[in-house]
């Protein structure tokens, strides 16, 4: 009998079938508007402006009132392209597709799966809402419970968010929520496979690609009064702080969560306190002067001002206390490194896989393209003989962008 030999078509749809089934993140996050790219011969560096959904803001009366129609805009820049090398023979290619896929593919796309995962996740310092303490590893429900407060006061869409966790919080988690698991099935999961399922709210699952966060140097020169406001009415994106311990160097890191005291987050529809006090992230390193000086550029914005933009309840006061992770004994928080696990609203990440140009047909290479539109992940793979060295190679490629346009929806668990 003669050899059957898998096609590249074949070899094609399989790496796209395992893929699927590798990824964690990339399931779960909002595609929807990787229609907006070109199918063909994206270019790199290829960006497209995610609207964000108007504000409005409820006038009393029977007057009409009309009000300006503005939308805010995140940019989503297709800037990824990932590719992996394989070499096989063409004898390996009479294996059946068990065989092939389990000596060849899946070795090969492991890397590449959790690329894309870590890919999006790396996004996380845009993210301000965060519960939990740097260091410690999430072991109870109570931050998650206190994540799922944070996404409903910010107005999320949706129910049963998922919640990636790192395998260490799994660990943890498994046996103090086995009781809330619910039906019995996800018990008997959460004890054999090592799945979670939905508790508290959140749809859990474990990866071990979460990024990981580091503090800054945090201190106050002062340990009684701490490091506070230097000046009231203060709003924006930048804010002056007193009290910092002298001339540390990056006391403040890019992606560190502060709350200030007084400053109270405001529901996005209604207006109304909350009761729970605005996060804001940190956007750029900060180092503290030789007189204790501290500026801190945050976001989102402090913006105290009645309308569609508010999102805290007041200014600080001059010398209102600063609060790193939620603790005012700033060097509780100082230095620690922690993985951030993740929960978040689909529409809060999102991920846009564009289709590759396909070599032509005199070019002297094999090629197949094929996406998956529920995954929204596109592979290209091409085959070819290398003439230099006598032999037949085999890349895979894929490219696409991921970014936070609504990082209001999303929050970290510090573990």
């Amino acid at each position: 009998m003669a050899n059957t030999y898998l096609t590249i078509a074949m070899i094609t749809y399989e790496m796209l079938a395992v893929l699927h089934n590798m990824t964690v993140a990339a399931k779960k996050v909002n595609r929807d508007y990787q229609a907006q790219f070109a199918k063909t011969g994206a270019k790199i560096g290829q960006q497209v402006q995610i609207r964000k959904p108007p504000l409005y803001t409820v006038s009393d009366g029977a007057t009409f009132q009309a009000q300006d129609y503005t939308e805010t805009m995140t940019p989503l820049i297709v800037d990824h392209h990932k590719q992996i090398g394989v070499e096989f023979l063409n004898d390996d290619m009479t294996l059946s597709m068990d065989d092939f896929s389990g000596r060849f593919l899946q070795p090969a796309l492991v890397p590449l799966a959790n690329q894309v995962d870590v890919d999006i996740l790396a996004n996380y310092f845009l993210a301000w809402d965060a519960t939990g303490v740097p260091g410690t590893i999430a072991a109870t429900d109570t931050p998650f419970l206190d994540a799922k407060t944070l996404l409903l006061a910010n107005a999320a869409p949706g129910k049963m968010w998922p919640q990636l966790v790192t395998p260490s919080v799994s660990a943890r988690l498994s046996s103090g929520l086995a009781g809330r698991f619910n039906p019995q099935k996800d018990i008997s999961g959460l004890y054999i496979e090592g799945s979670m399922g939905p508790a508290l709210g959140w749809d859990f699952y474990e990866t071990q690609n979460m990024p990981t966060h580091t503090t800054g140097a945090w201190a106050a020169s002062t340990p009684a009064t701490g490091i506070q406001v230097d000046g009231a009415n203060q709003t924006g994106s930048s804010i002056l702080f007193k009290g910092a311990a002298t001339t540390i160097t990056n006391m403040a890191l890019k992606g560190d969560v502060i709350q200030i005291q007084g400053v109270y987050m405001v529901n996005p529809i209604t207006y109304q306190n909350t009761g729970l006090l605005q996060n804001f992230v940190i956007t750029a390193n900060a180092n503290s002067s030789g007189g204790g000086a501290l500026t801190l550029q945050i976001s989102p914005l402090l913006n105290p001002a009645p309308g569609k933009t508010q999102n805290v309840t007041a200014s600080p006061a001059d010398s209102a206390q600063l609060y790193v992770w939620g603790t005012a004994t700033v060097a509780n928080v100082a230095n620690m490194t922690s993985p951030q696990c993740m929960g978040w609203a689909r529409e809060a990440i999102t991920l846009a896989c564009v289709d590759l140009a396909m070599p032509g047909k005199n070019q002297g290479v094999e090629a197949s393209r094929v996406s998956d539109p529920d995954l929204g992940l596109s592979i290209l793979f091409m085959r070819g003989f290398d003439i230099r060295e006598y032999s037949n190679i085999s890349r895979l490629d894929i490219l696409y962008g991921t970014t936070f346009p609504r990082p209001e929806h999303v929050c970290r668990i510090a573990s």
